[in-house]
């Protein structure tokens, strides 16, 4: 018998915590990129259709799910893409500096 039974599932829980908070640093920017958008079409819609409380809670529901998507392939699409570049120029100037004795 082990001395505690839950030491899986505690170490499971930890992972996908990690996990969860891992992906939630990597599309913080890209959500912040996106987010400012969609808060305008959901202002305009608002005013000029005046949903009830249960179409506005299936909008608000629907609107994150599709704004954390979208936020999603900004990530993949620039976020990554370009910081890998940038990166990797940093990476050559550091090298070439290095070199030259610069």
């Amino acid at each position: 018998m082990e001395p505690y039974p839950g030491k899986y599932s505690l170490t499971a829980l930890l992972l996908v915590s990690k996990k969860v908070c891992i992906f939630s640093g990597k599309i913080s920017y890209p959500l912040y990129m996106t987010h400012y958008a969609v808060l305008w079409m959901f202002g305009n819609y608002y005013i000029s259709h005046k949903p009830g409380t249960l179409q506005l809670a299936f909008i608000i529901i629907a609107g994150v799910i599709l704004l954390v998507g979208a936020a999603y392939l900004v990530m993949v699409v620039y976020d990554i893409p370009v910081r890998k570049y940038l990166s990797n120029k940093r990476r050559e100037r550091l090298a070439e500096q290095k070199a030259g004795g610069v």
